[in-house]
């Protein structure tokens, strides 16, 4: 909410809140030996329920989510990995 971008005087709305939310994100990671090299695999999951919420926005000029402007977050994110020590 920007209150310098409100322009018309009689305007005494309230701002559009954004709704509540809550991520759940794993990390798994299992550590291994092959001969005298150390090793790990990742796992890493990022809103792992796929849940919608808001990065970032603006009120938008009727303080509802219709007019509100901004960034949705991404969807479920997963991602695997791989490491050796040498």
């Amino acid at each position: 909410f920007d209150p310098t971008s409100r322009n018309i005087a009689n305007d005494i709305q309230q701002p559009y809140e954004f709704p509540a939310y809550g991520v759940l994100n794993t990390y798994l990671t299992y550590p291994f030996k092959v001969g005298n090299k150390y090793g790990k695999i990742q796992f890493n999951a990022f809103n792992l329920l796929d849940k919608k919420y808001i990065l970032d926005g603006e009120d938008g000029i009727n303080h509802d989510l219709e007019s509100f402007r901004g960034f949705w977050s991404f969807g479920r994110n997963l991602s695997f990995g791989l490491s050796f020590n040498f």
